[in-house]
Protein backbone atom coordinates (compact mmCIF):
# COMPACT_ATOMS: atom_id res chain seq x y z
CA UNK A 1 0.00 0.00 0.00
CA UNK A 2 0.92 3.39 -0.77
CA UNK A 3 0.08 6.78 1.21
CA UNK A 4 -0.50 8.44 -2.13
CA UNK A 5 -2.57 5.60 -3.29
CA UNK A 6 -5.20 6.32 -0.40
CA UNK A 7 -4.88 9.59 -0.93
CA UNK A 8 -6.13 9.27 -4.52
CA UNK A 9 -9.56 7.44 -3.02
CA UNK A 10 -10.77 11.36 -2.24
CA UNK A 11 -11.65 10.53 0.71
CA UNK A 12 -8.92 12.70 2.55
CA UNK A 13 -8.11 16.46 2.20
CA UNK A 14 -4.72 15.86 2.40
CA UNK A 15 -1.19 13.66 3.34
CA UNK A 16 -1.08 15.14 6.59
CA UNK A 17 -4.90 14.42 7.06
CA UNK A 18 -4.40 10.58 5.99
CA UNK A 19 -1.76 10.56 8.36
CA UNK A 20 -3.38 11.34 11.52
CA UNK A 21 -6.40 9.16 10.48
CA UNK A 22 -3.62 5.84 10.29
CA UNK A 23 -2.23 6.63 13.55
CA UNK A 24 -5.11 7.72 15.29
CA UNK A 25 -6.30 4.45 14.04
CA UNK A 26 -3.16 2.59 14.97
CA UNK A 27 -3.11 3.70 18.56
CA UNK A 28 -6.62 1.96 19.08
CA UNK A 29 -5.32 -1.42 17.07
CA UNK A 30 -7.92 -1.21 14.64
CA UNK A 31 -4.78 -0.96 11.54
CA UNK A 32 -1.19 -1.77 11.92
CA UNK A 33 1.67 -0.73 10.13
CA UNK A 34 5.13 -0.46 10.84
CA UNK A 35 6.60 2.04 9.07
CA UNK A 36 6.53 5.85 11.52
CA UNK A 37 4.24 7.73 9.41
CA UNK A 38 6.00 10.87 9.66
CA UNK A 39 8.59 9.50 7.87
CA UNK A 40 6.77 7.22 4.71
CA UNK A 41 5.85 9.21 2.07
CA UNK A 42 6.19 6.81 -1.32
CA UNK A 43 7.09 3.63 0.08
CA UNK A 44 5.02 0.77 -0.37
CA UNK A 45 4.08 -1.07 3.50
CA UNK A 46 1.75 -3.24 4.78
CA UNK A 47 -1.50 -2.38 6.20
CA UNK A 48 -3.32 -4.87 8.08
CA UNK A 49 -7.01 -3.94 9.57
CA UNK A 50 -8.39 -6.10 12.96
CA UNK A 51 -11.77 -7.44 11.25
CA UNK A 52 -10.38 -8.78 8.08
CA UNK A 53 -6.88 -10.38 6.83
CA UNK A 54 -5.41 -8.96 4.07
CA UNK A 55 -6.30 -9.20 0.46
CA UNK A 56 -2.92 -10.83 -0.45
CA UNK A 57 -1.53 -13.89 1.29
CA UNK A 58 0.70 -12.07 3.76
CA UNK A 59 0.70 -13.38 7.04
CA UNK A 60 2.93 -11.13 9.15
CA UNK A 61 0.35 -9.78 11.75
CA UNK A 62 -2.46 -11.28 13.61
CA UNK A 63 -4.88 -8.87 15.99
CA UNK A 64 -6.52 -10.07 19.34
CA UNK A 65 -8.53 -8.45 21.49
CA UNK A 66 -6.67 -6.21 24.22
CA UNK A 67 -8.19 -8.02 27.20
CA UNK A 68 -6.98 -11.67 25.97
CA UNK A 69 -3.59 -10.21 25.86
CA UNK A 70 -3.82 -9.47 29.55
CA UNK A 71 -3.77 -13.24 30.40
CA UNK A 72 -1.13 -15.46 29.95
CA UNK A 73 -1.87 -16.95 26.56
CA UNK A 74 -0.72 -20.60 25.83
CA UNK A 75 0.28 -21.26 22.12
CA UNK A 76 -2.37 -23.33 21.46
CA UNK A 77 -4.88 -20.60 22.27
CA UNK A 78 -2.59 -18.12 19.76
CA UNK A 79 -3.19 -21.08 17.27
CA UNK A 80 -6.44 -20.77 17.11
CA UNK A 81 -6.91 -17.05 17.63
CA UNK A 82 -4.24 -16.98 14.41
CA UNK A 83 -6.24 -19.65 12.53
CA UNK A 84 -9.78 -17.71 13.00
CA UNK A 85 -7.72 -14.49 11.60
CA UNK A 86 -6.83 -16.07 8.69
CA UNK A 87 -9.25 -18.86 7.91
CA UNK A 88 -7.20 -21.45 7.78
CA UNK A 89 -6.13 -24.36 9.28
CA UNK A 90 -2.75 -24.34 7.63
CA UNK A 91 -0.67 -23.12 10.84
CA UNK A 92 3.32 -21.53 10.74
CA UNK A 93 5.62 -24.34 12.32
CA UNK A 94 6.32 -24.98 15.78
CA UNK A 95 7.93 -22.26 17.52
CA UNK A 96 6.56 -19.36 15.41
CA UNK A 97 4.49 -18.19 18.37
CA UNK A 98 7.05 -17.76 21.04
CA UNK A 99 8.94 -15.39 18.79
CA UNK A 100 6.24 -12.91 18.19
CA UNK A 101 6.92 -8.78 19.12
CA UNK A 102 3.43 -7.28 20.19
CA UNK A 103 2.05 -4.18 19.65
CA UNK A 104 -0.51 -2.85 22.31
CA UNK A 105 -3.31 -0.69 20.92
CA UNK A 106 -6.15 0.60 23.15
CA UNK A 107 -8.76 -1.90 21.86
CA UNK A 108 -6.59 -4.89 19.90
CA UNK A 109 -2.99 -6.03 20.28
CA UNK A 110 -0.99 -7.18 16.94
CA UNK A 111 1.33 -10.11 17.33
CA UNK A 112 4.08 -10.18 14.44
CA UNK A 113 6.62 -11.73 13.27
CA UNK A 114 9.25 -8.52 13.35
CA UNK A 115 11.51 -10.24 10.67
CA UNK A 116 9.11 -10.50 8.16
CA UNK A 117 8.41 -7.01 8.09
CA UNK A 118 11.76 -5.75 8.61
CA UNK A 119 12.36 -2.99 5.70
CA UNK A 120 8.90 -1.98 5.69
Amino acid sequence: MKLSTMLETGEFKSMLELKVFLIKHKKSGHLFFIPEMSIVEEEEFDLFFYLSKPAELKREAFPIPKETFKYNISEERLKGLYASYYCTDCLPDSGYFKKLKAYEGTDWVWLYESSAMEGV
